[in-house]
C-alpha cells in the first residue's frame, strides 16, 4: 500500500472516528499519560498544523493493533518522513516489537533520518535475533560509518565481518563486499577484491565499480583504462559505454563523450537516465536533438528534472512549450515555472 493510500485512508476515517477518538483518546490519557495519541486530537481552537497532524495520525496508526499489519507497517515506514515527538516515540517502540515486520519497519523510518537518531533506534537491532532484521541494520548503518565515533565504528564492525562472512560466494556477494570495503576505506582488502572478482567473474560489472572506486580516489586516467580495456570485450554493454561516456566528458574529450553516451542509448533504450545526461551533452551544440532525448527520458520516468529540461530546451528552440509548461506547472513552484518563462 502506497503513502498516498495511507494519506487517503487517514482523511476518510477521520471525521468520522473524531467522536469515539475524543472519548477514546481522554480514557487512554488517564490510564496512560503517555499514551502518545492524546496529541492527535486537539481542541478546535488550536488547530494542528497539517505536518503535525499527519505525524500524529501516522504514529497512532503504527501502534493501533487493531489494525492490519500491512496498514501499520506502511505507517511505521512512512514516519520516517518526520522527525516529531511522536514519530519518534512510535519508531522506538516499534523498534522493539514482538513482530519482524515492525523491526523491520523502524529500520526503515530510521533509515531516513540523520546520524545519532538513525544510530540510536537501528543500533540495538544489529543483534535481533532475526537474521533478516540485524543485516538490513548491518545495511542501513555501514551508510554512516564515516561519521561514527571510534567506539561505535568498533561496536558495528564485529556485525559487519559477521554479516560479510554470510554473503554468498556469487558475483553480487563480491559486489557488496567491495562496497563495504569502500565505505570503510580498506584499500588493502579493496584491490584484493577486484583482482579475485576479476579472476573469477567475466562480467563488465567488475570494470564499472572498479572504475568508479579508482575514480573517487583520484586515478581517474586509471579508471578510464579500466573501462577501455572492458569495453574492448564487452563493447555491447551499456554501463561501460555509459562510464566512459563521464569519463571522457571530465577530461574534456567531448567527441569520445558523445559517441560513448550515444551507444549507451542505443544498447539500453529504456534507461531514463542515460537518454537524459546524453540530452544534456548535446544540448549546446544541437538543442532540438537534445529536446527529443528530454522528451525520451520523461517519458520513460516522469521526474520533474526531466520535465523542466525539456521545456527548457524546447523554449530556447522556438518549438511549442505550451504543453509542457502546463505540465511543469503541475510538479513545480509557480516562480520555477515563471523564472523559466522569462528567461526566453
Amino acid at each position: 500500500m502506497s503513502y498516498r493510500c495511507i494519506k487517503l485512508k487517514l482523511n476518510q476515517l477521520e471525521l468520522s472516528k473524531m467522536t469515539l477518538k475524543l472519548w477514546f483518546v481522554c480514557i487512554m490519557s488517564f490510564l496512560c499519560p503517555f499514551y502518545v495519541g492524546a496529541s492527535a486530537v486537539q481542541p478546535e481552537d488550536f488547530p494542528v498544523p497539517p505536518v503535525e497532524r499527519e505525524e500524529s495520525l501516522l504514529a497512532e496508526y503504527s501502534q493501533n493493533e487493531l489494525l492490519s499489519m500491512e496498514l501499520r507497517v506502511e505507517a511505521t515506514s512512512n514516519l520516517g518522513l518526520y522527525y516529531g515527538p511522536n514519530a519518534i516515540i512510535a519508531v522506538a517502540r516499534a523498534s522493539r516489537s514482538e513482530h519482524t515486520e515492525m523491526r523491520l519497519a523502524a529500520i526503515q523510518a530510521a533509515k531516513q533520518w540523520e546520524g545519532r537518531a538513525k544510530w540510536d533506534v537501528i543500533s540495538p537491532m544489529l543483534n535481533d535475533n532475526n537474521q533478516d532484521v540485524s543485516e538490513e541494520a548491518v545495511q542501513v548503518l555501514i551508510q554512516i560509518w564515516q561519521i561514527l565515533s571510534p567506539s561505535h565504528q568498533e561496536y558495528l564492525d564485529k556485525y559487519v565481518d559477521e554479516y560479510l562472512n554470510r554473503l554468498p560466494l556469487t558475483l553480487e556477494g563480491d559486489i557488496k563486499k567491495a562496497w563495504f570495503y569502500r565505505i570503510q576505506q580498506k584499500e588493502d582488502l579493496i584491490e584484493d577484491q577486484y583482482e579475485r572478482m576479476y579472476a573469477l567473474y567475466d562480467d563488465p560489472r567488475t570494470a564499472v565499480i572498479h572504475s568508479e572506486y579508482l575514480r573517487d580516489i583520484g586515478n581517474t586516467a586509471q579508471a578510464r583504462e579500466v573501462l577501455e580495456k572492458a569495453a574492448i570485450k564487452h563493447p555491447n554493454d551499456a554501463r561501460l559505454q555509459y562510464g566512459l561516456g563521464l569519463s571522457y566528458h571530465r577530461s574534456g574529450d567531448v567527441m569520445k563523450s558523445k559517441q560513448s553516451l550515444s551507444q549507451a542509448v542505443t544498447l539500453a533504450p529504456t534507461n531514463s537516465k542515460y537518454a537524459y545526461v546524453y540530452a544534456s551533452t548535446v544540448r549546446d551544440s544541437d538543442v532540438h536533438q537534445a529536446a527529443k532525448l528530454f522528451d525520451k527520458a520523461y517519458q520513460l520516468n516522469q521526474e520533474p528534472a526531466y520535465l523542466y529540461a525539456l521545456c527548457d530546451a524546447l523554449l530556447e528552440s522556438k518549438q511549442n512549450a505550451k504543453p509542457c509548461l502546463d505540465s511543469l506547472k503541475r510538479v513545480a513552484p509557480e516562480n520555477v515555472v515563471t523564472e523559466l518563462k522569462e528567461r526566453y
